[in-house]
């Protein structure tokens, strides 16, 4: 596919600023009529942030990251991905420190 013909639509509703936000992307490709289409939403609480988006192929992707203690200095963050056509799950952890 030529980055030259694709065609992309966005779109962003905040429905609670600084809390919550859903989002949106159409990709079209006019020469083979192939699309993709891609819905997402994030949620902002006190001390966390999660993630999630679903796209017309099935695949579902979700992030969540909590900070833990104040101030930010140790973040605890896991992710997940199901991929339904290709049968693929994965799922995903990690600590940072600092910063």
């Amino acid at each position: 596919m030529g980055s030259q013909n694709l065609v992309f639509v966005n779109y962003k509703k905040i429905v609670t600023p600084g809390r919550v936000s859903l989002g949106s992307e159409l990709m079209f490709e006019p020469s083979s009529k192939d699309s993709n289409v891609t819905l997402g939403a994030e949620f902002n609480l006190t001390q966390s942030k999660i993630a999630t988006c679903v796209d017309g192929k099935g695949k579902v992707q979700s992030t969540l990251s909590t900070q833990l203690g104040k101030g930010g200095a140790l973040n605890l963050l896991f992710s997940a991905e199901v991929d339904w056509p290709q049968d693929a799950f994965k799922f995903g952890y990690g600590v940072q420190i600092g910063g």
